[in-house]
């Protein structure tokens, strides 16, 4: 995404679908991009984004909605990557992916640029960008 464009936010409803292959691609919804890189997939296959009307679970801050990306439970060889745009205190942004089993959801190792949460998985599942920090001290 070039500087100069603005970054719409992802809405509850919003979903795409692309073919991707060993080669590799992207999709795109919005101003969120999911980059598949080649030899992640070892054949072609159905992918589908989707922006839940569902807030974050438990006593999360949700700084964007909820996305399910499927097939759940697609397993990559390398990791992808995933720009989520959202609104919130850049400090405090995180991604959080579901678990593989179970229900909960873990902090990745996220950077922040630009108006986006960026982090890497190596399994589809459901994902959002917030904080679950607590209080006005809460980085310090």
């Amino acid at each position: 995404m070039r500087a100069s464009q603005v970054i719409e936010p992802i809405v509850p409803g919003q979903t795409a679908t692309a073919r991707i292959g060993p080669e590799g691609g992207r999709i795109e919804l919005g101003s969120m991009e999911i980059a598949i890189p080649a030899g992640a997939l070892s054949g072609s296959q159905e992918i589908r984004v989707v922006v839940e009307d569902a807030a974050p679970p438990g006593a999360f801050t949700g700084f964007s909605p909820l996305v399910r990306f499927e097939p759940e439970g697609t397993t990559f060889a390398v990791p992808i990557e995933v720009r989520i745009p959202f609104e919130g205190d850049p400090r405090l942004a995180t991604v959080f992916w579901s678990q593989r089993e179970g229900e909960a959801f873990v902090p990745r190792a996220t950077r922040v640029a630009g108006g986006y949460a960026i982090a890497e998985t190596t399994h589809f599942s459901q994902a959002f960008v917030g904080t679950a920090c607590e209080g006005a001290d809460c980085c310090d």
